[in-house]
């Protein structure tokens, strides 16, 4: 017996698809924003053709991303930096690890001068956590230079003595619980409702998007190093992981600040939920 599938689809009738899509969503936002300006059969009809439209939609837009990824990694392919980065995953690894040093210094050298001035404890907190998290990843890269071809394969002459990973993970151990400690803090401020970030109008939904995208990649990327069990590797992507857990905790005082305004002790439980989850 044949699996079924869906039949394929001309470009062109692909993008109608799309745009009717589109236009029958915007269409049911309008029922739902603007009672009474539609008829009610109408408003089914809107909400009914916009579900269909959008269970087709996903499913070939699917298919087009999955294109779309294969036309770009052959495109990326003909680029020489380009296509190490996609087919050398330790390089890719070191790579953005290095590239997070200088905005994690950027970060705390921000939050300790704001914090200096505007006497904040909570900004405070914050610097100490990204300073840590800017030194436990340049330790790291120091000490996989080869290993991720940061050393320009060894163009780059650096003399730096390799420490047993025995030490490496007592080291890292030790870092760990400083910066649980650290962040501890910040989610006791935060209970006690001082601190936290706000964005003004919606530079939030920004703030908000980057923040899943970056928790989601950190997670994927932790899970795949520790099925490999290569303790080195899990080590920078637990860094990774930290740092993506303190973005979805500040994005989290964002839109308490936005949308939920004068529900204080709400705000300091809920803000207690994830601050624990991040320690």
């Amino acid at each position: 017996m044949k699996k079924p599938h869906l039949p394929a689809l001309r470009p062109v009738w692909r993008i109608l698809l799309y745009l009717a899509t589109a236009v029958f969503a915007a269409l049911s936002i309008a029922c739902a924003a603007l009672v009474g300006m539609f008829p009610e059969e109408a408003a089914v009809v809107f909400y009914g053709t916009a579900a269909v439209t959008l269970a087709f939609s996903c499913c070939y837009l699917f298919r087009d991303l999955r294109r779309l990824k294969r036309f770009l990694r052959e495109l990326a392919r003909k680029v020489r930096p380009a296509n190490r980065w996609i087919e050398d995953k330790k390089y890719r690894t070191g790579l953005a690890a290095a590239m997070g040093i200088p905005v994690n210094v950027a970060i705390a050298l921000y939050s300790g001068v704001v914090a200096a001035v505007a006497d904040s404890a909570w900004l405070g907190t914050l610097c100490a956590y990204y300073l840590l998290l800017g030194i436990m990843r340049a330790y790291w890269i120091a000490q996989h230079l080869e290993e991720t071809g940061l050393d320009g394969r060894g163009r780059i002459k650096i003399k730096i003595k390799k420490t047993p990973e025995r030490k490496i993970r007592k080291y890292y151990g030790i870092m760990f619980v400083i910066m649980s400690f650290v962040l501890g803090g910040a989610v006791i401020l935060l209970i006690n409702l001082e601190g936290g970030k706000s964005y003004p109008g919606y530079t939030i939904y920004v703030a908000a998007a980057y923040a899943f995208t970056k928790i989601s990649l950190a997670i994927w990327n932790t899970v795949s190093a520790g099925r490999k069990k290569e303790q080195s590797w899990i080590i920078i992507r637990s860094i990774g992981l930290a740092d993506a857990a303190v973005s979805i905790l500040s994005l989290q005082t964002a839109m308490f600040a936005s949308f939920s305004i004068g529900k204080e002790a709400f705000n300091s439980t809920m803000n207690g939920i994830p601050g624990r989850w991040s320690v």
